[in-house]
């Protein structure tokens, strides 16, 4: 694993802003890695490999080696379309353990990096599917629908001292 807190590191971040991004070598989270760096801020777009989102040993360890953190950006996902008659256990399993616990474990490990009075900014993508629900998608929409219950009740946790 990378060491994101190096003292080379220590230095860079300690002027800008800093952005963790779960599934940093996605398409979603590339785009906005690159409109971060943009706009000044210090990206942190950590692979699967780097950061399994399923871990929650994995996530405690990478998120210990950060001393601050300004915004998350809950981009890892995972979709295995199939219709419900033909899903497997397994995928429903792994599509709710990357989409939604994955996600509940980031915000949880990244919150006390984000204290006031600092502050900082969680961001949960969701999807269509969690509202309208789409054809083979039912694991990736109760997913994505759960996400929506916890960033609601998140808001109301946290809104007030953020």
């Amino acid at each position: 694993m990378k060491t994101w807190n190096s003292p080379k590191n220590l230095e860079i971040f300690a002027s800008a802003p800093i952005c963790v991004l779960t599934g940093g070598t996605g398409d979603l989270a590339r785009a906005l890695e690159a409109e971060l760096k943009i706009q000044g801020w210090k990206v942190l777009a950590p692979s699967r490999t780097e950061l399994d989102v399923t871990n929650s040993d994995a996530i405690k360890a990478f998120f210990g080696t950060l001393s601050k953190l300004d915004m998350l950006v809950n981009c890892a996902g995972e979709l295995y379309d199939s219709l419900l008659t033909q899903l497997t256990i397994q995928q429903w399993d792994a599509s709710c353990a990357v989409n939604l616990t994955g996600a509940f474990l980031c915000a949880q490990a990244a919150a006390p990096l984000m204290k006031p009075p600092h502050g900082g900014s969680v961001v949960f993508l969701s999807s269509g599917s969690a509202k309208f629900g789409n054809v083979g998608q039912a694991n990736y929409a109760a997913a994505k629908a759960g996400l929506i219950g916890l960033v609601q009740s998140l808001a109301r946790e946290w809104g007030k001292s953020n």
